[in-house]
């Protein structure tokens, strides 16, 4: 008696598997036939973290077929077209704190194919101390004002020495006080009797 029922069970499931493949087989030869590569996102990839608020999107396609990467409320984020190595855009929209998804849709020669892709968004903003890069400009731009001002304040000495000078020799048999060795001044009589 169990071997008719074990019989009968594996018949059933034999039975079951034919309905199945024979299934498969024909939802296969029904579904249409993609000429072109479709679209696919592959980063940011599902349930990841995106550092910025204007994240990157790559992905593959068909070459040569324009993709548009949308967000659920249908704002266009970027486009791009497909190369050999695939497609890459830079969201133009800022995208808020939070998760979300985007749909990547693929127009290759009126054949249009889809991709979602769920991720987090978590931009914030770094302190202006962690960013090494303004600090290093900051920097830069620092050493260059201060030597031209310091050059600048150096020439403005020069010329006013000059000046100086200039207006004590301007005046034939006139000559302004000058300090001897020990530091005593000379009256212009007593450089002018000799």
């Amino acid at each position: 008696m169990k071997s008719i029922r074990i019989g009968l069970v594996a018949a059933g499931i034999g039975v079951v598997l034919a309905t199945s493949g024979a299934g498969l087989a024909s939802a296969e030869e029904a579904a249409p036939k993609s000429e072109h590569a479709v679209v696919a996102i592959t980063a940011p990839v599902d349930f990841t973290r995106a550092d910025s608020k204007n994240p990157e999107f790559r992905g593959t396609g068909a070459p040569g077929a324009s993709v548009v990467v949308g967000d659920p409320q249908g704002t266009v984020l970027c486009a791009a077209k497909v190369t050999a190595s695939g497609w890459s855009c830079t969201s133009v929209v800022d995208m808020g704190d939070g998760s979300t998804s985007v749909t990547a849709t693929q127009n290759a020669w009126g054949e249009i194919t889809s991709d979602v892709a769920t991720f987090e968004v978590a931009h914030q903003e770094k302190p202006l101390f962690e960013n090494w890069m303004i600090l290093g400009a900051a920097s830069v731009l620092l050493v260059v004002v201060s030597g031209i001002s310091l050059t600048v304040a150096r020439a403005r000495k020069r010329r006013r020495e000059a000046a100086e000078k200039a207006e004590g020799k301007t005046a034939a048999g006139t000559a302004t006080p000058t300090r001897d060795p020990k530091g005593a001044e000379a009256s212009a009589d007593r450089v002018l009797s000799r």
